[in-house]
């Protein structure tokens, strides 16, 4: 099998190796489209958090189930996109089904080993089985729209509430197609121009504004009526961009954080507390957020295609990855595995044959 490690910031190195042997209760997984996430960018650039070198990229996966060693069995040839969250089911907080924070989370291509590569072994509770309707690069949209789907849901928004959401990359965008199905009263926020025109364009979204615009305060505070907005979401990131978001929080609201950045971030305590704000962050996705953007997307509810602009072969990534990153147009790429590197025998050497 073929793999890309991330040996580096800045550094991919192109492997070959043997086929995982399975244990007991896992599936080999045959990759077939992957995402690139905002993670694995900052992790390229050395910024992402809660990361160590080398590390094979890729948690935004879909494929084909090609082997198993599941008890359930009738898993070959399903087509599948994968929950790259590893909990131990055993802590207080996988007790309470809030898996996607348990107390000793591993995320496949951050605390360990991705999917960058041709062959995936992967827990039989991490599978979804997925319609053979639905197409690979939409399957591999299925873990961020599932992270906007949760955020959204922690937020709580109701029908007359402003949301403002900052950031428009796929996370906020997929935030901004949940919020539109419960409010439209929805303010969009980037400094990159190109991605809001985007929105505006594909997403019908009407208040698409840019951060650099020393203007934008005045225009919420009228379009809101003096109100501001009853539900914050930052999907950026960014420590600067964060803390200029309080300003913009009504009386009474809640600011959830989807982006993660590394540092602090000082809040003005005053200001905080005058308006009885909730501070909330909102980690990952559970399996019952998958089901439901996976409903959605067969319902063609939601259309992932939308947040797709630009895709690489796998062959390109170790050259080309920084070029496609560094696209101003860029809101999602997918990584395409051609059947090239899928072909033949999947255990050419009797040893690696899983028994």
């Amino acid at each position: 099998m073929k793999q890309i490690i991330l040996n580096r910031p800045f550094e991919f190195i192109e492997t070959t190796g043997d086929i995982p042997l399975l244990g007991r209760n896992e599936l080999l997984v045959q990759i077939k489209s992957i995402g690139i996430c905002g993670t694995d960018i900052h992790a390229f650039y050395g910024n992402q958090p809660y990361f160590t070198y080398p590390r094979v990229l890729g948690h935004e996966l879909s494929g084909v189930i090609v082997d198993s060693k599941s008890v359930s069995g009738a898993f070959i040839g399903k087509k599948v996109c994968i929950l790259p969250y590893l909990s131990c089911g055993k802590c207080n907080t996988c007790q309470k089904e809030k898996t996607n924070c348990c107390t000793s989370l591993m995320v496949m291509g951050v605390h360990v080993d991705g999917g960058f590569g041709t062959y995936l072994k992967v827990p039989e509770e991490n599978i979804m089985v997925c319609p053979e309707t639905l197409d690979f690069d939409h399957l591999a949209m299925v873990e961020p729209l599932s992270i906007s789907f949760h955020g959204i849901k922690r937020a709580g928004i109701s029908n007359n509430d402003w949301v403002i959401i900052f950031g428009a990359g796929p996370i906020g965008i997929g935030a901004l197609i949940f919020a539109k199905s419960i409010t439209n009263k929805i303010i969009l926020i980037d400094v990159n121009q190109s991605r809001l025109s985007y929105c505006k364009s594909f997403l019908g979204i009407d208040h698409a504004l840019n951060g650099n615009d020393e203007s934008i305060y005045e225009y919420i505070k009228d379009l809101t009526n003096g109100n501001f907005a009853d539900i914050l979401i930052d999907a950026t990131g960014n420590k600067q961009a964060i803390q200029k978001q309080l300003a913009y929080l009504g009386h009474g609201g809640k600011w959830i954080l989807i982006g993660l950045q590394k540092e602090d971030i000082p809040v003005n305590h005053p200001e905080f507390h005058k308006r009885e704000a909730t501070l909330m962050s909102s980690r990952n996705a559970t399996k019952y957020d998958f089901q439901q953007v996976l409903d959605k997307i067969r319902s063609g509810e939601i259309n992932p295609g939308q947040l797709i602009t630009h895709h690489i072969g796998f062959e390109e990534v170790v050259t080309g990855f920084q070029d496609l990153i560094k696209e101003t147009t860029l809101i999602k790429g997918i990584i395409n595995i051609n059947e090239s590197e899928k072909t033949g025998n999947i255990f050419p050497n009797q040893g690696n044959k899983n028994t």
